[in-house]
């Protein structure tokens, strides 16, 4: 059967554990349910410690989402793991049985179901999180199909425990990002990767600001591990990207405009009306920055 692992910071699961509870009832399945709260700061999902249908841990420091989601593959029971995200919700009432399904009649090591979004209301300051989540992580799986290991993210992700424990322990630190150097790990592994139409809802949208961040951030994780040798430029379009200007010699040039313009381009970024485009185009621009600094 299947363990389902939930890594948990800042954010009240109620609603999906009452979702995937009442499917698991509904088909008198034999799944667990595992969630471990990363040290947050409020105490929402208090009532899961008397929830008999779920175990929950808690972190006694904030260790960052790599230890945790490991914490929870240490604890699972079962060979298959499937991680969904706090802020997620099923999109389909058959979801925990579409996953079984393909369990018997596939053969795969990975299972990825995909991430979408329905009609929010939003704020002006997390319009970048849901253009840039429309954009590019909603992508139909007969899309997703024929790269297989270009889209897939831990939102929603259906793994065996040995492939997910093996990969997951070679990632050292508390780094945001480590969706990308997980899917070229399973690459260079040649681990099957099979994609469903099964996704979930995407429902926790940072402001833009912190969103932002988190994209520098996740740069940074991919120029450190392209420094290591653990990636390589045909496994990441930005990294491609960047050796392609490195080669001819204008990485400087870009870090120098992004230097002289990250301030206006933020202010689009940042705006009522988001760039995908410019975001892009900033992501390049401090990529390029952290190896040529602009004095």
């Amino acid at each position: 059967m299947i363990s389902i692992l939930i890594p948990i910071y800042n954010y009240n699961v109620e609603n999906l554990i009452l979702k995937l509870k009442e499917e698991l009832i509904r088909e008198n399945y034999n799944f667990e349910i595992i969630c471990c709260d990363d040290f947050s700061s409020n105490n929402y999902n208090s009532e899961l410690e008397k929830n008999s249908v779920v175990t929950f841990v808690k972190n006694e420091r904030n260790i960052g989402r790599t230890e945790t989601r490991q914490k929870l593959a240490n604890l699972a029971t079962h060979n298959w793991l499937l991680f969904l995200d706090a802020d997620v919700i099923p999109e389909k009432e058959i979801f925990l049985k579409t996953y079984l399904k393909a369990i018997t009649e596939k053969d795969f090591k990975v299972c990825f179901g995909g991430v979408t979004y329905k009609d929010l209301t939003i704020e002006n300051n997390q319009n970048l999180r849901l253009n840039y989540g429309l954009k590019k992580e909603g992508v139909d799986y007969e899309v997703r199909l024929k790269k297989p290991y270009k889209t897939i993210c831990s939102a929603n992700l259906l793994i065996e425990k040995n492939v997910f424990t093996t990969i997951n322990n070679s990632l050292k630190g508390n780094l945001y990002g480590y969706d990308n150097i997980f899917a070229v790990k399973l690459k260079q592994q040649k681990k099957v990767v099979h994609h469903l139409d099964n996704a979930v809802f995407h429902l926790g949208l940072e402001d833009n600001r912190s969103y932002l961040k988190k994209k520098e951030l996740a740069a940074e994780t991919l120029y450190n591990a392209y420094l290591k040798g653990e990636i390589k430029e045909s496994d990441n379009q930005l990294l491609k990207t960047y050796v392609f200007l490195n080669k001819i010699k204008v990485v400087k040039l870009f870090s120098c405009i992004f230097c002289k313009f990250n301030k206006h381009m933020k202010r689009n970024i940042l705006g009522k009306n988001p760039s995908i485009f410019l975001l892009n185009c900033y992501r390049l621009g401090y990529f390029c920055s952290l190896s040529k600094k602009c004095s």
